[in-house]
């Protein structure tokens, strides 16, 4: 199984992602902590840290099966989601996601140690694509 947090950025999905992780011992992959980890930079919207996540996930796969893991990005529009379950076909997806107001959203990136530009938080909130039924499981955070 593969849990998917959600949404835009400064939705919460990372501190219920990584606190779930930790009370059910779950891997916990996220495209920012990976960059700052492996190679010492900041998030940063030039780079498809999406894509290399997956990647990272896919050689984590291999090495340890099938046991459930988190994945903690956004995911904002339903062709992303469905890339996701196009390049895992063999697993069962639940999604999580959390529906925080934009403007809850913009102040909590206030005080974030590593904030993400407004206006990019903005756009992701305009062309955020809400889950559909056809998304198998599902869950939805208010």
């Amino acid at each position: 199984m593969i849990i998917v947090c959600c949404w835009i950025p400064a939705s919460g999905k990372s501190h219920w992602a990584r606190a779930f992780a930790l009370k059910e011992w779950l891997p916990y992959f996220n495209p920012d902590l990976l960059c700052d980890m492996l190679f010492h930079i900041p998030w940063n919207p030039r780079y498809n840290t999406k894509d290399f996540t997956l990647q990272v996930v896919e050689l984590w796969r291999k090495e340890h099966g099938m046991s459930p893991i988190i994945i903690d990005a956004t995911f904002t529009t339903r062709k992303s989601r469905k890339a996701l379950m196009e390049r895992f076909p063999n697993d069962n997806i639940e999604w999580h996601f959390f529906d925080t107001p934009l403007e809850v959203c913009l102040e909590r990136n206030v005080h974030r140690k590593n904030s993400v530009p407004e206006s990019l938080i903005r756009s992701m909130f305009q062309t955020l694509e809400r889950p559909s039924e056809k998304e198998a499981i599902y869950h939805i955070y208010h």
